[in-house]
């Protein structure tokens, strides 16, 4: 994983090239300032990894038990929000992404299923969030039983 560049011409040899469905242009942000929260390029798997790694059960651990505990904290204000992942009564946590010419999902669920969803492009005030997320929940379902 790396940061991306701010233009078309700093795109990393195995990065895709961004689409919006608007006028404008997907290279117009400094991307490379947002290095705390977002513009980070990553394969799906690479992002599976990590979220399976927050916790250690199938991969080595990448954080200790209290970084996950306090992570996955939440509190009375934001009872679906801890420290950057969305996460439900149900122990899944998620976290999504979006950027003109980008719309992602990482997804850690409570049985230890791990996954990510990339598009490269995004559409204004669209369901994209929830058009990526059914499919794969869908696919995780159909499978009678997972192996480690």
């Amino acid at each position: 994983m790396e940061i991306a560049g701010n233009t078309l011409a700093e795109r990393q040899p195995r990065e895709v090239r961004y689409h919006i469905t608007r006028s404008g242009d997907a290279y117009t942000m400094n991307v490379r300032r947002m290095d705390s929260h977002g513009g980070w390029i990553a394969s799906a798997g690479s992002l599976a990894r990590f979220a399976a790694a927050a916790d250690g059960r199938w991969i080595p651990r990448l954080l200790r038990p209290e970084t996950v505990t306090q992570m996955s904290a939440t509190n009375e204000l934001h009872p679906n929000y801890a420290r950057g992942w969305r996460v439900n009564a149900r122990g899944n946590a998620w976290h999504t992404g979006s950027l003109p010419g980008t719309a992602t999902m990482m997804v850690r669920t409570a049985s230890g299923l791990t996954w990510a969803a990339l598009c490269n492009t995004r559409v204004d005030e669209s369901t994209l969030g929830r058009d990526l997320d059914r499919p794969m929940w869908t696919m995780a379902k159909a499978v009678p039983r997972w192996r480690a």
